[in-house]
């Protein structure tokens, strides 16, 4: 479908709390109110909007009904047909869609039409938003259709204070900057030698959010009150995104219990590989998470793909599997017995350093996880499941048939310095200093520093060509 774009109209999936973020960004970027267009998911944002000023006709909002009327499905059909992922597996990758509605089939039909309507009707040049909900699954598959990009702006991991402009759900492939190249930041440079040569990795700054060691006191009896008392009293939750107050009682109160439960597991700390006694690893995803319930496909079973994972490695073997320390409490004390009732796995203690781990193994296996990057970095192997970016690293295997994974096992780890340090150099190129985030999370990204770095971004993209922007990275 052709079309005459508008260089100045842009369109925000707003996200929840980012919706503040990216409005404050649109007034660092000083764009008209009348060239940036909205889709909201509910009343809380749509409010936060409205009183931002941007009129009504550039903001979409739709709500979630428990009975969708409308039966014909050919829209969406016809839509499936250029999609790389099917409509039911989309669904299945959104938490709380099959709860608010009993049939997110029909609803995501009546929304797509919407959406497709007010792209194209507003010459929407360039789409930003994120991957995690099926409406911006949707979205994404809408604007593809239309030759309309949609731009992920998401941290380029190690190190994690850059973003690059993903052009995909998988972050395969990442805008290449072209004439708007930045210089190669010689900073970076000497911190990515610094970081080969003496083995120290900087923690993506998101993993120190919320990794802390639980504390298992009357402190949580004082969080769930707080929580009690924010959600009775405080505003209502009215988009399908979230909890409703019922749900979070229940998901509180559960990963409570899981971490006392938890706490009597045999979780192991010491590990010496020999010649004799090999080990692997596999790190768990926190889910439900985009990382891996999207950009997993059809690997979103974690427990079903240890069991496999610890019957394809050889003899001499062991499976370890680590915890990811942001996801104790959300699984229970039966997922873990799972895992120890397997015969070639022993289960780690979720506080173990994994730099010292990748000391002790051979290979590293992981949907998504930085941990590829990590391994690639200590000249190890990796095993991701998933086609992002960082396959592209020395060392590192994107596979999505699990028989060939002992051709990797039997495929040397070779030193490959020079390449890892191309790889970076391109990456760096091709990214930016700052950080995309909201109040909530990452209150560092509302800065005014960071968002006039963000703001000198998002100017640079909306400058590059439709059609040239969209190479692999």
């Amino acid at each position: 479908m052709a079309q005459t774009f508008s260089e100045n109209n842009i369109c925000i999936i707003a996200n929840r709390s980012k919706t503040w973020f990216y409005d404050d960004l649109v007034k660092k970027m000083e764009l008209g109110k009348n060239n940036v267009f909205w889709i909201v998911t509910g009343q809380p944002w749509l409010k936060v909007l409205k009183e931002a000023g941007y009129p009504d006709s550039n903001i979409l909002y739709y709500e979630v009904t428990k009975t969708e009327k409308e039966t014909d499905q050919s829209w969406l059909a016809e839509l499936e047909q250029s999609m790389s992922m099917p409509i039911w597996q989309l669904i299945g990758t959104d938490r709380f869609l099959s709860k608010r509605t009993n049939h997110p089939d029909r609803f995501l039909n009546r929304v797509g039409k919407s959406i497709e309507s007010f792209l194209i009707d507003n010459n929407i040049f360039k789409c930003f938003g994120e991957t995690t909900w099926s409406v911006e699954l949707l979205t994404y598959y809408i604007a593809k259709r239309a030759s309309i990009q949609y731009l992920i702006p998401h941290t380029i991991r190690i190190p994690s204070e850059r973003f690059a402009f993903f052009t995909d759900p998988f972050q395969s492939n990442f805008i290449r900057l072209g004439t708007n190249q930045h210089d190669w930041d010689i900073t970076y440079l000497e911190m990515i030698e610094k970081m080969l040569n003496d083995g120290n990795i900087p923690r993506p700054n998101y993993w120190y959010i919320n990794n802390k060691v639980p504390a298992v006191h009357l402190n949580y009896v004082s969080k769930f009150v707080r929580f009690l008392s924010e959600e009775l009293f405080g505003q209502a939750r009215t988009e399908y995104m979230d909890y409703t107050l019922l749900e979070r009682i229940k998901n509180k109160t559960h990963i409570i219990l899981n971490k006392y439960q938890i706490a009597e597991l045999p979780f192991e700390v010491n590990f010496e590989a020999t010649e004799q006694n090999r080990f692997a690893l596999f790190t768990l995803h926190k889910q439900p998470e985009a990382s891996i319930d999207v950009m997993g496909g059809v690997y979103t079973n974690q427990l079903a793909l240890i069991e496999i994972l610890s019957k394809l490695l050889p003899v001499n073997c062991t499976l370890l599997v680590k915890e990811h320390s942001n996801a104790i409490g959300d699984r229970g004390r039966d997922f873990y017995n799972s895992i120890i009732s397997m015969k070639n796995v022993r289960i780690v203690d979720p506080w173990v350093n994994s730099h010292d781990l990748l000391k002790q193994i051979d290979i590293v296996f992981s949907v998504s996880g930085t941990i590829g990057m990590e391994a690639s970095i200590m000249g190890k192997k990796a095993v991701l499941f998933c086609p992002t970016f960082f396959t592209k690293m020395p060392n590192v295997y994107f596979i999505n048939d699990l028989t060939s994974i002992k051709k990797v096992l039997a495929a040397p780890c070779t030193d490959q310095r020079s390449e890892l340090l191309e790889f970076y150099k391109d990456l760096i190129i091709n990214s930016y200093e700052g950080l995309i985030g909201d109040p909530v999370c990452s209150p560092a990204s509302m800065t005014e520093g960071n968002l006039e770095l963000v703001s000198i971004a998002f100017k640079d993209v909306l400058t590059i060509n439709q059609m040239e922007s969209v190479t692999s990275g």
